[in-house]
């Protein structure tokens, strides 16, 4: 099986998208399809990519919900898939 080390635009766009709502979702609960769905996505990436794919996941879980620090949560979303961006690579 051969391991993923880049992203198309189109598979980052749905990654974003699905970490969007999941952090948009109103409760943990709503936003729990979101984040299996992300689960889902990220499965098949390498070492490296991986690594950021990981980071993002954890930060949109710690973001979803009605918390009291949620800004500065979704701050860290947003660096975890800004970074992400460096792995876009169109064939």
């Amino acid at each position: 099986i051969t391991m993923k080390q880049n992203l198309t635009t189109e598979e980052y766009k749905q990654i974003e998208d699905i970490a969007n709502k999941a952090i948009s979702a109103p409760n943990k609960k709503d936003a729990q399809r979101y984040m299996e769905k992300m689960r889902f996505l990220l499965s098949g990436y390498g070492s490296s990519i991986a690594t950021v794919l990981s980071k993002l996941y954890s930060s949109t879980q710690a973001a979803t919900g009605n918390i009291p620090d949620k800004s500065n949560r979704q701050y860290y979303v947003q660096c975890d898939l800004s970074s992400l961006r460096n792995f876009i690579k169109d064939e």
